[in-house]
């Protein structure tokens, strides 16, 4: 797939403040480039996100943002909360993979799936969703 790929620095690692940096409530306008970013950080340049300052000096470096201003108390609170209702939510939608997207009801995870993803979006969805409903009745 003409991905870059770098063993992480450790694993399993602890992925709380990653998770927590790529909520909205800390990364606002820049989520999506966080989250691609806090990616590329883990498994293309393999950097150690358990080491503040490994991670911070990265977050400087790639987004020109400073781990210390996303991290005021209050900014803290709510991104735990979003957290939480985050992983509730994918638990409940039985999500499960990197990158996972659910849409309408319509789950897509894993790199391998963003083509289908994509289609979905542009209403090009190829799957027979009256067949794949008689087969999930078969279980």
């Amino acid at each position: 797939m003409g991905l870059e790929f770098r063993t992480p620095a450790r694993l399993p690692f602890n992925p709380v403040e990653v998770l927590r940096l790529g909520t909205s409530s800390l990364s606002g306008a820049l989520q999506v480039e966080m989250i691609e970013t806090l990616f590329n950080a883990v498994w293309r340049d393999g950097i150690d996100m358990e080491n503040e300052s490994q991670l911070a000096c990265y977050l400087d470096d790639h987004l020109n943002v400073s781990l210390n201003d996303l991290s005021a108390p209050l900014a803290l609170k709510e991104a735990r909360k979003e957290l939480k209702e985050n992983l509730k939510l994918a638990k409940q939608l039985n999500a499960f993979g990197v990158p996972s997207f659910v849409v309408e009801g319509e789950l897509f995870w894993g790199h391998d799936a963003l083509a289908d993803f994509d289609r979905w979006l542009e209403g090009d969805d190829e799957l027979d969703h009256d067949e794949y409903d008689r087969f999930l009745k078969l279980f």
